[in-house]
């Protein structure tokens, strides 16, 4: 039971940590792992590494206007997800690799400190898999079984709860943009707020990608965000992931056991 819950977490890891609507999360296809290296080489937006608090120091969330540099709004708006003490934010994944698949994320904060994640994933064999941070303290939970501590199964909690704080951001916000690949586009209202849209949108020889983002005009929180990713070619692999945010209190979190 302990090895089987410590590869399920680790799997979770592997696939939350790049969250970009990537294709099945285990025992990928060689479909899969083909359009992954053409990916690599091919995509100008990329996450660039784990985000922690040290990368925002000095870089307040604050209102946003349709003059303000795109990227530095997406950044400014990654930063004040990561530091919100409550919250919730819900992503839904499909593509058509293999059989096809699908997965959901629920990412609720309520408190500095603490959070719960619940992964349900169409390709694994449990379907499901929590979290539960208490600060530094990090418990897992996978299919019916019952909750253990994280450093029971092998790990440091620690370094956990920060791989998943940066877990819980849209890949969507973390991606390294250029000038040219970032654009403001429209104001929106989504769920009664007033929200500036960005819009980046790549073409490669192998892939089309569409990726769009709401960022609240009077605080800088992002609201909902979506990639869509077209293969080019026979039997290309596309994906589509979309993102709300909402910025209300998160149902309490208490430590399981």
């Amino acid at each position: 039971m302990r090895s089987a819950l410590l590869r399920v977490a680790r799997l979770f890891l592997s696939v939350t940590l790049v969250f970009a609507g990537s294709a099945q999360a285990q025992d990928k296809s060689l479909a899969d792992i083909a359009r992954e290296t053409r990916e690599k080489k091919a995509q100008a937006a990329k996450p660039t590494k784990v985000i922690t608090t040290d990368d925002f120091a000095d870089i307040p969330a604050e209102p946003v206007r349709p003059t303000d540099d795109p990227i530095s709004v997406v950044k400014r708006a990654a930063l004040a997800l990561h530091l919100d003490a409550q919250h919730v934010c819900q992503s839904e994944s499909k593509g058509n690799s293999g059989p096809g698949w699908r997965k959901s994320q629920i990412v609720q904060v309520a408190g500095t400190g603490r959070a719960h994640f619940v992964v349900s994933d169409s390709s694994t064999k449990d379907g499901r898999l929590e979290y539960v941070v208490i600060e530094h303290r990090v418990y897992v939970k996978s299919g019916t079984s019952s909750w253990q501590p994280a450093e029971k199964i092998g790990w440091n909690e620690a370094q956990l709860a920060g791989m998943l704080g940066s877990a819980g951001i849209p890949d969507e916000l973390k991606f390294g943009y250029s000038p040219e690949q970032l654009k403001y586009v429209r104001t929106d209202t989504i769920a009664g707020s007033t929200t500036l849209m960005y819009e980046s949108v790549l073409h490669t020889y192998d892939m089309d990608r569409t990726i769009q983002i709401w960022i609240g005009a009077n605080d800088g929180l992002p609201r909902k965000s979506q990639m869509t990713t077209l293969g080019k070619g026979s039997g290309a692999s596309s994906w589509q992931t979309n993102t709300t945010c909402s910025y209300r209190a998160a149902p309490q979190i208490e430590a399981p056991i």
